[in-house]
């Protein structure tokens, strides 16, 4: 019988890795960067970086994802399908970010996410549901199909 080595995997300690996230986030050189942190961390799919531009709307965002980048904060990955970046928080900084968060800044970060979804949404409707050039009237196709 082999001799096994029985003795506890170590785990991770959440209380360190909570303190070293707050300590990084501590030394942001401007609040411009922890909020921009924090509104990435609204976002648990991530971000291109021009959604991030029209979300955000700040001409200096890409000074402060290179500084967030920079310390570990977030991570840039390749997206699969198009050529261009994703900006994400890790799953586990996911965590400690949402929990961070103050409930203004939480509120406000939602609505700017929700209002840019809602306009990608209305303008996808209007380009794709009605265009009477290709669907034609609607009044007169529901007519013709009372079934629909």
């Amino acid at each position: 019988m082999q001799n096994e080595d029985v003795r506890p995997k170590p785990r991770l300690n959440n209380e360190s890795l909570q303190a070293t996230t707050k300590l990084a986030i501590d030394m942001l050189p401007s609040p411009d960067s922890k909020s921009l942190l924090y509104f990435v961390g609204c976002l648990p799919a991530g971000v291109t970086i021009e959604q991030l531009n029209e979300m955000w709307g700040a001409a200096k965002v890409d000074n402060d994802l290179e500084m967030l980048l920079k310390l570990n904060l977030i991570e840039r990955t390749e997206n699969k399908r198009t050529p261009d970046f994703r900006y994400e928080l890790n799953p586990v900084l996911q965590q400690f970010i949402s929990q961070d968060i103050e409930g203004d800044a939480h509120e406000q970060f939602m609505r700017q996410i929700i209002l840019y979804y809602l306009t990608q949404v209305k303008d996808f409707y209007k380009d794709v549901a009605f265009k009477e050039e290709d669907y034609g009237d609607a009044e007169t196709t529901n007519e013709a199909n009372p079934a629909d």
